[in-house]
């Protein structure tokens, strides 16, 4: 036993030690300076042995499940009228918890729904600042390529820092491939999904900060520039491997013509 504060003055509630299954055994000795009120006997055995209702909202059915048999031996001929009165005074307390932990639960299960709501909102709004999604031609590709990567920079996700070298890019090519040879096509589908997949986890990273969505998209706008140009200015492997693509797709595609005759 300790002696704890109550909202009503001092009262003696049980250690707990082995949590809601641990009760006090014995008597409870007071000093000749203390007296206990039938109420604060009630909230002691309430609060200190079952909990308070600040804890968490899934004490609401621990509270209901001790309410009911504290209810019953309220009823008991085996205790005195006083130990019935500070019975059924706990079980009261026990009640009131409990309604008071279902309301916790309630307003918890509102907030977290208004929650989901706002972020699919801010989702949303994301989604429509950063454009419709990519759609991957020969004549974009470069282009989409460069922002893949000021975006993958801005982000600091670095999943365009670990290609190295050419051949690195060109086996990733191959490993894509799968028994095709239309690298350019299953270029431009990869990185068209890769453009999206981007869109979507900016999006999702936006929809969960504290920032408005459109100061977010406003600092990426004004980062985008000098990003772009640091990349022009010295091409990573990953745009080195996809413009060697695209030329050699383009002299494939030349028609060579035959000499003329007069």
């Amino acid at each position: 036993m300790q002696l704890d504060s109550s909202a009503y003055g001092r009262a003696w509630v049980c250690e707990r030690f082995m949590g809601i299954e641990h009760y006090c055994n014995g008597r409870i000795d007071l000093g000749d300076d203390e007296s206990l009120t039938d109420l604060q006997l009630a909230e002691a055995i309430a609060r200190g042995v079952w909990g308070s209702a600040k804890e968490s909202a899934n004490l609401q059915a621990k509270y209901r499940r001790l309410a009911n048999p504290l209810r019953d031996l309220a009823k008991s001929k085996l205790l005195s009228p006083a130990e019935r009165r500070v019975v059924s005074e706990a079980a009261a307390i026990a009640t009131r918890l409990a309604n008071a932990a279902e309301l916790a639960k309630d307003r918890a299960q509102r907030k977290a729904k208004a929650d989901e709501a706002e972020r699919k909102r801010r989702y949303r709004e994301a989604k429509a600042l950063l454009g419709p999604p990519f759609r991957a031609t020969p004549e974009n590709l470069e282009a989409a390529v460069i922002d893949l990567i000021a975006i993958d920079r801005f982000t600091k996700a670095g999943d365009f820092e670990d290609i190295e070298t050419i051949d690195q890019f060109n086996a990733e090519l191959r490993n894509m491939l799968e028994g095709g040879d239309d690298r350019l096509g299953t270029l431009m589908h990869n990185i068209a999904a890769r453009h999206n997949f981007q869109r979507e986890d900016l999006a999702d990273s936006w929809a969960v900060r504290q920032e408005p969505v459109a100061e977010l998209h406003a600092q990426l706008t004004d980062a985008l520039p000098a990003l772009r140009q640091a990349i022009q200015a010295d091409p990573p492997v990953y745009l080195q491997g996809v413009r060697r693509v695209l030329a050699e797709a383009e002299a494939e595609n030349v028609v060579r013509l035959g000499l003329r005759r007069r």
